[in-house]
């Protein structure tokens, strides 16, 4: 296989330049914007095989052969690209549309006689789907009526099952203001006592009968025959 030997070299020098036979060298100028192509001639000298061959610096001076996008083509594409996607949209319906009915980028809204909020649906390949419903349970949160009652945490302190009642603290206010003024009665009822073995209350009838009996000095006349 033959060796191809190539010089290269700015055209300025090219005078100084000796080639040999088949031997070529590029010359071009200070910006690299002109090539000049030369060949050995055998004895010693050289010929100018390609004069002024000018290398393109920009695109535009390309045959664009191979459809390379420009800026403006670029942008354009991208913007085409976006309208054709088109932008999502809501529409009240009566009903659910059919799959050859509803629309791309449109979302239905379908009222709902049970809960009284629309369903959202919308096409999504070739079927028409439930994607929400606008229902928002608040069931488990606090409403402003109960925040508004609600008791403050103290620390250190906790809530008790025995309910503490007006009553109550009443109740204790007045036997704190007259603990010092308490006053003995001067009698008891007799219900008021508990009887033991050893404590008896007796009868009116009790007492009578007893005071009726004979004692040990009494003495008993047995009477004539």
């Amino acid at each position: 296989m033959a060796t191809i030997l190539l010089k290269r070299g700015l055209i300025t020098n090219i005078d100084n330049v000796t080639l040999q036979e088949g031997e070529l060298a590029l010359a071009y100028n200070a910006d690299k914007t002109k090539i000049a192509l030369y060949a050995g001639d055998g004895n010693g000298g050289k010929v100018l095989v390609n004069p002024d061959v000018t290398v393109p610096t920009k695109v535009s001076e390309l045959e664009n052969d191979s459809n390379f996008q420009t800026g403006d083509d670029v942008a354009t594409a991208i913007a085409s690209a976006i309208a054709a996607t088109g932008h999502a949209s809501f529409k009240k319906v009566d009903s659910v549309p059919t799959a050859d009915a509803a629309e791309d980028n449109v979302l239905y809204l379908v009222m709902n006689s049970s809960t009284n909020h629309y369903d959202i649906y919308a096409k999504v390949g070739n079927e028409v789907v439930l994607l929400d419903d606008t229902t928002v349970d608040l069931s488990g949160y606090a409403t402003t009526a109960d925040l508004n009652n609600k008791v403050d945490k103290v620390d250190g302190m906790g809530l008790s099952t025995n309910d503490y009642t007006t009553a109550d603290k009443d109740k204790l206010a007045g036997i704190a203001e007259n603990a010092n003024n308490y006053v003995h009665p001067t009698s008891h009822a007799a219900t008021m006592i508990t009887e033991d073995g050893t404590h008896r209350f007796v009868t009116d009838t009790e007492k009578s009968t007893w005071n009726d009996k004979l004692d040990s000095s009494s003495t008993i006349d047995g009477g004539t025959f």
